[in-house]
């Protein structure tokens, strides 16, 4: 026959191992706090890598466009071919595609980049950036 316990040692023999599972858990929070960290980062890098493409492009488009028009005088009305294709020379060269260049009649081009994210931000969609370049308004 076993000796009886009693009350409080039934009590101990129960939580025999409880911490083991409370550091378990603590980890696993841990574990989706640093892989959540990881996604939001990588979203954010994407955000910057398309936006500073899209400067740069635009300022290229800009740089071929704007001295052709000359200062101030209104005449673009939209992005030239040369223009255009000097952005999308940009933009490839940052491994982003140009959605859109297009000009305005103060002599400024704007641009539109996007960039499809990979791994597990694949489905997400494409991350957009646009910038504006020219003559100050």
């Amino acid at each position: 026959m076993a000796p009886d316990l009693g009350h409080a040692g039934r009590d101990q023999l129960r939580d025999i191992g409880s911490g083991s599972v409370l550091a378990l858990a603590l980890c696993s929070v841990l574990v989706v706090g640093a892989l959540a960290t990881g996604l939001l980062g990588q979203a954010v890098l994407l955000r910057h890598r398309a936006g500073a493409a899209a400067d740069l492009a635009a300022l290229a488009a800009a740089g071929v466009t704007w001295p052709a028009s000359g200062a101030g005088s209104g005449a673009v009305s939209g992005c030239t071919p040369q223009a255009a294709r000097s952005a999308e020379q940009v933009a490839r060269a940052h491994q982003v595609t140009l959605s859109r260049c297009s000009g305005s009649p103060d002599g400024s081009v704007v641009v539109e980049v996007s960039v499809l994210p990979t791994g597990i931000l694949a489905g997400t969609g494409p991350v957009r950036a646009s910038a504006r370049a020219g003559p100050a308004p």
